[in-house]
């Protein structure tokens, strides 16, 4: 799923051979985890503390709720960031994908 082939449409483009399509696509999974390590470098910046969060968030570990998870590409930085995630999606084939990385994830681990 490459940024030129236009605007995708839910669900479509999100399940069966798609939903493959979505999880091997470099250019998504790029800009996936990409957003979320800058989201994770905002919450955690005490430069950038303009909400006086920072001392709750740094060094600490949470349950995130991923919702709209899709693959699970986000999950995967929150999870080596050492947060617990709950990842939610109203499709099953992308869950599938994100179930499939979580035991690669626990593997690692042990």
């Amino acid at each position: 799923m490459s940024s030129r082939e236009g605007t995708p449409k839910f669900p479509d483009s999100y399940i069966g051979d798609k939903s493959v399509e979505y999880d091997n696509s470099t250019w998504m999974e790029r800009n996936q985890k990409k957003t979320t390590l800058l989201c994770l470098q905002y919450l955690c910046d005490d430069k950038l503390d303009n909400l006086g969060i920072y001392d709750v968030l740094n060094g600490n570990h949470y349950i995130i709720v991923d919702l709209g998870c899709g693959s699970g590409f986000s999950s995967e930085i929150l999870v080596d960031s050492g947060q617990r995630v709950i990842g939610i999606d109203i499709l099953i084939d992308m869950l599938s994908k994100a179930k499939t990385k979580q035991k690669i994830l626990e593997n690692k681990k042990d």
